[in-house]
């Protein structure tokens, strides 16, 4: 069933980077388009204010025991 030398395992792919530019480019495209849409239209003074650059961010996550 299984030969020698086929025992190898292949590379994990970089999950975290992977992440990190997918926040990146949502952060880019929030202000790019979005953000001068809420502006225009003034979206905070019924809902909610503009997002900053911390909601993109990777949130921390503790774990307590």
């Amino acid at each position: 069933m299984y030969e020698e030398g086929e025992d190898e395992e292949e590379p994990l792919p970089d999950f975290e980077n992977e992440t990190l530019n997918f926040l990146e480019d949502m952060r880019c495209a929030y202000k790019e388009k979005v953000l001068p849409l809420e502006r225009k239209y003034r979206f905070e003074d019924f809902y909610t204010r503009p997002l900053n650059d911390n909601y993109f961010g990777p949130t921390a996550l503790v774990l307590l025991v």
